[in-house]
């Protein structure tokens, strides 16, 4: 096993919420979802076309807007969206804690025009250089999963045992493992900087 000297995070479950609950805040204005089963499945199977580039966010917000049955504008759910998705700053302190040889990737499963609203009114592009921002609807891939493991590693040109996802889905983690790219399943902040450490990325 190589020496890991890059690390993707995702966006959404790991420095945001995911998209799902984003948009849930959204519908609500709480993180509860008043959806039923069959509808958060289908809301989930949006929020893929989303972040696949399938669909574009408008589309995602009127789509979204009918599994609610709330009838509000799908300009006005976007810009709800947009305003709910809050950035982590425990976890972006926690990953500017690691040393600069770490070769840093954001991968996005939101789109670009939902991350400009809340990008510059954070660090996120301190801790992560635009130019190493993988956007997933701008990728070309067929699935996410697991086409997304053997993108990012293709873009930081750096073999796979080389490499580190960070990830909120355990599924996909898992999955990345069987592909050969090592993962870690985020929970928290604080099981994030216990992963660093054990893993010797810090003190």
């Amino acid at each position: 096993m190589g020496k890991i000297n890059t690390i993707f995070f995702w966006l959404g479950g790991v420095i945001t919420q995911t998209i799902p609950e984003s948009a849930i805040f959204g519908l609500y204005n709480q993180p509860v979802s008043k959806l039923n089963y069959e509808n958060r499945m289908r809301l989930l199977g949006l929020a893929q076309d989303l972040s696949l580039g399938r669909i574009n966010s408008r589309l995602f917000c009127q789509r979204t807007l009918e599994l609610s049955g709330i009838v509000i504008a799908a300009e006005e759910l976007e810009a709800r969206i947009k305003k709910s998705v809050t950035v982590r700053i425990p976890v972006l302190e926690a990953i500017k804690e690691l040393p600069d040889a770490y070769n840093l990737w954001l991968i996005s499963d939101y789109p670009p025009e939902w991350v400009e609203q809340f990008a510059n009114h954070s660090d996120l592009y301190l801790c992560f250089h635009p130019n190493q921002v993988i956007f997933t609807s701008e990728s070309h891939l067929v699935r996410m999963d697991p086409d997304i493991f053997y993108y990012s590693v293709c873009q930081a040109t750096q073999p796979m045992d080389a490499c580190l996802m960070v990830d909120g889905m355990s599924a996909r983690a898992v999955h990345s493992v069987m592909h050969g790219l090592s993962s870690a399943i985020f929970m928290d902040t604080a099981r994030l900087k216990r992963e660093f450490a054990l893993r010797r990325m810090i003190p």
